[in-house]
């Protein structure tokens, strides 16, 4: 499986007021539902959504690899994730754009055995967080334009893991995790002339990583910094005979 995940939207110049909301239902407990509204005018907006789901995922199902071969019902399959967004946008005129934009989701599930499983009870649990927020500055001019971005990605993931043992449960897994992730890439792009475009590009990245585990030797934690640009000149020599230069300064 795959795919996109949008963490921002795209203003709707003009209207002064908008939105669309849905929701569904489902088996096993299943119900989605999402709204979006959006205000502003032709030169700000402002959106904000939110998307909630929910399953509890107590399907019956005939246990063919365990006898006496009986119909059972999944449990401790259950999950809750919910999350939103919001977004402003200014548009200063001649496709000058600065906008900012916040992303949230949340998401807590339990992990259910696996079929062949035959030991006593469990509990499985897993739950993360993610938070981003970005600021993206547009501007543009007669032969050139320049793009701006400053972002935040902050993300925590929650692992437990119990069995019962018939006199006290014995925690096997309880790990906690954290990245925090900076980053701010810049754009130039300069016309010289028809067939010669010119291009420039900066970024600056910060990770930080820590994961805890009380187990001996589990955890770690790790901080790589990396900064970077490179130029780059494209001239047509005619046609299907393009020709460019480039330079590449890496340094992490």
């Amino acid at each position: 499986m795959g795919g996109n995940v949008a963490i921002s939207s795209v203003p709707e110049w003009g209207q002064r007021f908008y939105g669309s909301a849905g929701a569904g239902l489902a088996s096993y407990d299943t119900y989605n539902g999402f709204f979006s509204v959006g205000v502003g005018n032709s030169t700000v907006q402002a959106r904000v959504r939110y998307y909630v789901e929910s399953a509890q995922n107590d399907f019956k199902f005939v246990n063919q690899a365990i006898p006496p071969f009986e119909e059972q019902r999944q449990q401790g399959a259950d999950y809750f994730k919910h999350g939103g967004g919001a977004d402003l946008f200014w548009n200063a005129g001649r496709k000058n754009y600065l906008s900012l934009h916040l992303w949230y989701h949340d998401s807590d599930r339990n992990i259910p055995p696996g079929m062949l499983y035959e030991g006593a009870g469990r509990r499985e649990n897993q739950h993360d967080t993610d938070k981003r927020v970005s600021l993206r500055c547009n501007k543009n001019w007669a032969r050139a334009s320049s793009e701006f971005t400053a972002g935040v990605t902050l993300m925590q993931l929650d692992y437990f893991l119990e069995f019962e043992t018939g006199i006290d449960p014995f925690v096997s897994i309880d790990s906690y995790s954290a990245m925090q992730s900076w980053q701010a890439p810049y754009k130039f792009n300069y016309i010289l002339s028809a067939r010669t475009p010119l291009q420039v590009k900066a970024d600056a990245r910060r990770h930080e990583a820590d994961l805890e585990d009380p187990r001996p030797g589990e955890g770690y934690a790790a901080a790589p910094t990396r900064l970077g640009a490179h130029a780059a000149a494209f001239h047509a020599l005619g046609p299907g005979l393009p020709a460019f230069a480039l330079l590449l300064v890496d340094l992490s």
